[in-house]
């Protein structure tokens, strides 16, 4: 069992940025801390806005990041569009972009090879936190998952850990 110190929380930033480097954003920096989501038709607290409209298709899906900083493009509540990273719906599309790579990649090499170990072991617990993320009630990795999950909304069925988040315990 890790305990949460910084070199810890630095580790799993660190693999954040490599598998999503969207996550790189400090909107996004392990662990969240925040009292609420943000609402798509809201602004964040620079001004910007939590939705972008556009039906315009990014030009990278796992590098989200090039397009524009700190928002995810995808489907919501107000349609095709930049998500605000503070907003549910950037992390619910960000897992989906996951489970269709993690896909493409099963399909192109057919099996896991050796050395692909460590980089399946870090792509599965960061899609374990987005994951974790896109179906909690509150943006607060502080808090028991049990206390968070919204099962209705959960895309993978809610947290499987009933204890709470495994991720940096």
């Amino acid at each position: 069992m890790m305990s949460n110190t910084g070199d810890e929380y630095t580790s799993i930033n660190d693999e954040l940025c490599r598998v999503a480097p969207v996550l790189s954003s400090p909107f996004a920096r392990y662990p969240l801390h925040q009292e609420r989501w943000l609402k798509p038709f809201e602004t964040t607290s620079d001004g910007r806005p939590a939705f972008i409209p556009t039906s315009n298709f990014p030009h990278s899906l796992m590098n989200l990041d090039t397009d524009i900083p700190d928002y995810v493009w995808g489907y919501g509540s107000l349609g095709k569009g930049y998500y605000h990273l503070l907003t549910k719906e950037s992390y619910r599309n960000l897992l989906d972009y996951m489970n269709l790579y993690e896909l493409g990649i099963i399909n192109y090499m057919g099996s896991i090879l050796p050395g692909c170990r460590k980089r399946q072991q870090e792509f599965h617990k960061v899609k374990e936190i987005v994951h974790r993320r896109s179906c909690s009630k509150k943006p607060d990795e502080f808090v028991l998952c049990s206390k968070l999950v919204d099962f209705k909304q959960c895309p993978m069925g809610g947290c499987n850990n009933s204890e709470g988040c495994s991720v940096a315990q």
